[in-house]
């Protein structure tokens, strides 16, 4: 005697077609070199954004590069053209994590220095203005202040911001390899 087979219940999502992304099967080194030019148009145009050159899209950049780092908004647009390059100049420079980590601590370490410099009761101001190191500033600084007060917080944050500049440009510094 056969089995009889189970018929599968349909549920409502049997019946839509999701549209699906088509399948690219691009060679890793075109698929790096849309990286590396996604990268420096994004560090393009936030820097010409900074100008008020960019159109609409800059206007965007220019508020957000302000509401999230304030005054260190030029950090940023610079770090990813810089990083754009060394993609690109792969000869010449290794990236390796430590180089990403170190640049993301920098990035953060700098922009809680920037709003130790600004009087605490202002900070709200400061952040409506654009100055001091916005709103990721203001959380890092927040944070130290409140647990370790200001001196400790100023002699903390410059000795992190030292050791992590030195995690991300030395690195640099040193892997780049003259052509003989």
């Amino acid at each position: 005697m056969a089995r009889r087979r189970r018929r599968k219940k349909k549920s409502a999502l049997d019946y839509i077609a999701i549209p699906r992304m088509p399948h690219l099967d691009l060679d890793p080194d075109t698929k790096k070199g849309i990286g590396i030019v996604f990268i420096l148009a994004l560090g393009a145009i936030s820097f010409l954004g900074l100008f008020d050159l960019a159109g609409v899209m800059g206007e965007y950049l220019k508020k957000g590069l302000v509401f999230l780092f304030g005054w260190g908004k030029w950090i940023l647009p610079f770090m990813f053209l810089v990083w754009g390059y060394m993609m690109y100049d792969e000869e010449r420079f290794e990236l390796r994590a430590k180089n990403y980590i170190g640049a993301l601590l920098f990035l953060l370490i700098f922009h809680a220095l920037l709003f130790l410099f600004i009087e605490i009761d202002k900070w709200p101001e400061a952040l409506e203005k654009g100055i001091g190191g916005g709103y990721v500033g203001l959380l890092l600084a927040g944070l130290f202040l409140k647990f370790m007060g200001l001196i400790a917080s100023l002699l903390s944050r410059q000795g992190q911001y030292r050791q992590y500049r030195s995690l991300f440009a030395f690195p640099l510094l040193t892997q780049y390899k003259a052509y003989s």
